[in-house]
Formats: C-alpha cells, structure tokens, sequence
C-alpha cells in the first residue's frame, strides 16, 4: 500500500467503512475551496484529480482514526508511487490532510491501494482436490486482498496451502497428524507421494527450494502478520511475493497430482 501522507504512530492500516458519497463530496468541496482560497492551486488540484474517499481505519491497536483512499489499477498505481518517492509532491498530501483536519475529521493517512486481480497477484487455480475449508481461506484472501490489502492476505492463504496440503495427504493415503505444521505436511507429502518418485535432479532441486520456501511463508505467517501479536508487519512487496509463492506452489501441485 502507498502512502501519501501518515501521522504518527503505527503505519498499520485496515480499512473499515467508506463516508456516504454525499458527505465525502461536501467536505471535499469545501476543502478545494479552501485550498485555492489559500493559494494552494496544486493541492486542490491532487484532490480533485484523483478519486479519494474518505474512510474509517483502524489498526492492531485498537487505533480509530479517518483516511482518503482509493483502489488503483497498475498503471495509476504505479503513479502514485512516483508522487510517494517525490518529497515536494508528499508536502503537498501534507496540507491537504491538514486542511481537512482543520475542517472535518482527523486525517492520519493518505493511502492507495493496489485493486485485486491486478497482473501483480497470480490467479487461484481451480483445485482438483478441494474442501469447504480450503475454499473459505481462498475466498477470505481474495476479499482480504481488496479490502485490506495483501499484507492481510498472508494469514489466509497459508491457512489455504495448509489445508490444501493435508487434502492431499488425505486423498493419497499418506498417514498424518491433524498437528502437523505446514512444513512437516508437505514434507511427508513429498517423501510419500509416488508422482515425486520420477522427478530428475532438477525437478528434485526445485521442490527443495519450494519447501525452504514454505518454511519462509511459515515464518512470516507467524512473526510478520497479524495472526499474533506482531508489531512489525511484512511490507506490502513482501506479502505479494508470499502469495505469489503460494499460488505458484497450488497451481504446481494441482497439475501435478
């Protein structure tokens, strides 16, 4: 997620609920007005050129606090990246989130969003072997990924992967504990499975890789997300890659076995 402009305190951001239409453009209005008023020209210009809306936020703590955002596809997302890494265009996100502080409620953030099923984010496979619990964490992360963003995501598609991994089990006949970690389950999945048992080296060099990268998404499922109480959260590129990283290992699977 980008962030225009933030206030003190924890960068964590989870969207909430958006301020009626009709309320949003009064005070965005009203803040234009202001803006040139004050001989902010180009602020007011950001502003009315870009399709902010003002939304309710929260965070791990408990915080509640309002934010503009908005959902943007690649090419405007990229864009704004680039008004991000500018810190002249960054002062002037500062005076708007000011002014409508001044006016309206309490601005913390000025955030954009990546829009779900952009090229960044692998598509789900459709599952050959499936159940109602891998379904719900897919189906969770997909919401997730437009509501919150990925870094909310991470939680749910390892849950997906775990799941997935025992159904495999489960339909192979390999023996299991229902405790297993996700590591360990696709470890017997591979020591078991026979479909593994005609790999070449480099098929084998491969999925070793693979489950070194399971035990990453392992970690950062328990130490980087907010499944516990972590304070320091996996950015925005990094939960991408973890998801990517488990898609690409269900899309592997799924053709596979």
């Amino acid at each position: 997620m980008i962030r225009l402009y933030q206030g003190s305190g924890s960068t964590e951001i989870q969207l909430l609920t958006k301020a009626s239409d009709e309320d949003w453009l009064k005070l965005k209005n009203l803040t234009i007005r202001l803006l040139r008023a004050r001989n902010l020209s180009e602020e007011a210009e950001l502003l009315r050129k870009y399709p902010f809306h003002l939304c309710d936020g929260t965070n791990w703590f408990g915080d509640e606090f309002s934010l503009l955002f908005f959902e943007a596809d690649v090419n405007l997302y990229v864009e704004m990246a680039e008004l991000e890494d500018n810190p002249i265009e960054r002062r002037k996100f500062t005076n708007i989130a000011k002014t409508i502080t001044e006016i309206g409620p309490f601005i913390r953030f000025i955030a954009v969003g990546l829009k779900a099923g952009e090229e960044s984010i692998l598509p789900q496979p459709d599952l050959k072997v499936t159940d109602e619990t891998i379904e719900e964490a897919v189906r969770d992360a997909e919401a997730l990924i437009g509501i919150r963003g990925p870094v909310s995501a991470v939680d749910r598609m390892h849950t997906g992967l775990h799941g997935y991994l025992k159904r495999l089990c489960q339909e192979s006949g390999i023996e299991m504990e229902d405790s297993w970690p996700v590591t360990r389950v696709f470890k017997e999945l591979r020591a078991n499975h026979p479909a593994f048992s005609e790999d070449d080296d480099v098929q084998k060099r491969i999925c070793n890789s693979l489950a070194a990268i399971v035990d990453a998404v392992n970690f950062v499922r328990n130490r980087q997300t907010q499944s516990h109480p972590n304070r320091e959260l996996i950015d925005e590129p990094g939960a991408i890659l973890v998801i990517n990283s488990v898609r690409t290992i269900i899309h592997y699977l799924n053709d596979k076995l």
